[in-house]
């Protein structure tokens, strides 16, 4: 999402979830996402036509979803951001992606876009971007791809939070499971198992 805004979610083992005690509130997913989220299940076939029905409602103009790309908050990180941004933009290189999302991967230390840079005779830039990522490293005492990573997980432990009710379920047992874990019981059916 942070690279396309074009996306749609497949929500995958969906009656597993429910099974387990799991309710995800899609539409809330769906609100603050900008997204279509559908709920499917491979073994069952649940939402499967609906997944294909969006897509192609999509790729055919028929449904519109968000027009920019999803802005995750990188705190600490974003004035690095801001900077390569405005650095890339001065460049003119007209990459086919955000140029914030160009700058978020350069911080993460992407070869084949250092690489890029390199052979476009940007090697102020590409200086720049290790420069950034040995500061990055000295003050905060973590690569810049640890804290882009856990930033990316506290925006969606904060989306999910209140789109996840979970539901204890009572295990059920079958009979003869409940006669395996009995001590002494279980030992001589097992053995008798064995032997017929």
């Amino acid at each position: 999402l942070e690279m396309v805004p074009n996306v749609v979610i497949a929500l995958t083992k969906w009656d597993l979830a429910h099974r387990s005690g799991v309710h995800v509130h899609v539409d809330m997913i769906e609100k603050t996402l900008g997204v279509p989220v559908v709920p499917v299940s491979s073994i069952s076939g649940e939402g499967i036509r609906e997944l294909l029905d969006i897509v192609l409602d999509i790729a055919e103009g028929r449904r519109k979803i968000r027009d920019t790309p999803l802005i995750v908050d990188y705190g600490a990180l974003e004035s690095y951001i801001n900077e390569l941004v405005e650095l890339l933009e001065k460049a003119g290189l007209g990459f086919r992606y955000p140029l914030r999302w160009v700058a978020i991967r350069l911080l993460e230390g992407d070869t084949e876009l250092l690489d890029t840079l390199r052979t476009l005779g940007l090697n102020d830039i590409v200086k720049r971007v290790t420069e950034m990522r040995n500061e990055i490293q000295r003050l905060r005492g973590r690569d810049p791809e640890e804290l882009i990573a856990e930033a990316r997980f506290v925006f969606v432990e904060r989306l999910l939070k209140p789109t996840i009710v979970r539901v204890e379920i009572p295990q059920r047992q079958l009979f003869i499971e409940r006669i395996l874990q009995k001590p002494i019981l279980g030992t001589i059916m097992s053995i008798c198992l064995l032997y017929t």
